[in-house]
């Protein structure tokens, strides 16, 4: 049984099966939650649940909106949020924006070898606590320096 407290994972894609059989894989090590597209990963992101993403899993290519299209809301909504990208095709264009305007973290090849993927989601987990230190580090920076007038000379 998955820890409540493990990160969350969101898992997208357009083939059912395929979402499925990647979120029983996720649910081992990590909470998941699905999206059967684009267009429901970005509506997932803005909402609520959104906010406690720590890492999407996302497929390149889809009919409503691409991969690339996804991890770039992803890194907008959420930048906190680390970006894997799984394919089955080789899109040199789909990676390059993800790596350009998603902040892709991975790019993972179809069919993915279980280990692998977990792999890639310890790698993507410890990128994501580094991303929170580095917030609540900047947030108490900030807090001294309107507090004290000393730290802003």
């Amino acid at each position: 049984m998955t820890d409540p407290n493990a990160k969350l994972v969101l898992a997208v894609d357009d083939e059912e099966l395929v979402l499925s059989l990647l979120a029983r894989l996720i649910r081992v090590r990590y909470r998941v939650r699905t999206a059967l597209g684009g267009v429901a990963a970005v509506d997932i992101l803005r909402g609520p649940e959104g906010g406690d993403v720590s890492i999407v899993v996302c497929d390149s290519r889809m009919p409503d909106l691409c991969g690339a299209e996804v991890l770039r809301e992803a890194a907008q909504l959420r930048p906190q949020t680390v970006a894997l990208m799984l394919t089955g095709h080789t899109d040199m264009d789909a990676v390059t924006s993800a790596v350009n305007h998603g902040r892709l973290f991975k790019f993972l090849v179809k069919p993915i070898e279980r280990e692998q993927l977990y792999a890639a989601l310890e790698e993507a987990a410890k990128v994501h606590d580094r991303r929170l230190q580095y917030q609540r580090t900047m947030a108490v920076i900030g807090s001294i320096a309107r507090t004290d007038p000393a730290a802003s000379r």
